[in-house]
């Protein structure tokens, strides 16, 4: 089960996959993270540790990157559970569409249906911070 949402954006499409394939950035615009540590370049297999301003540190992997395209991004946030995050640029009239979405591994299949919902409630804010960025540059 993967829940998520999207927003159009009125900023050309390697505007924002620039602005969001920088996770070292991200704390300059997505609410949710104070920094993200990695151990090398934003690519498929390369782990870290993403630190959220609600005090929390999760291990983190890019598990797939579609170069201007999307990534899928995996976090554990809790033992024997995995989040699949899929963030998406989509070319649309006037700009992009941006998308966020959020499927399970482990235990968090049993538990996606009452975290996804609870997960994806954050995307809005973190996608229209994204857009502003993109629309301000």
């Amino acid at each position: 089960m993967a829940v998520g949402h999207s927003l159009d954006v009125a900023a050309a499409p390697e505007r924002a996959w620039a602005i969001w394939s920088d996770p070292l950035t991200w704390h300059t615009w997505n609410p949710d993270v104070e920094r993200i540590e990695l151990d090398g370049p934003f690519a498929v297999g390369t782990t870290g540790v993403m630190h959220t301003t609600a005090g929390r540190h999760h291990r983190i992997r890019f598990e797939a990157i579609e170069p201007g395209r999307s990534f899928r991004l995996a976090a554990w946030p809790m033992p024997a559970t995995t989040f699949h995050f899929e963030c998406r640029v989509d070319p649309a009239a006037g700009g992009c569409r941006i998308s966020q979405a959020v499927g399970f591994g482990g235990l968090g299949v049993v538990l996606g249906p009452m975290m996804g919902k609870q997960v994806a409630a954050t995307f809005p804010a973190i996608l229209a911070a994204l857009k502003a960025k993109a629309e301000a540059s």
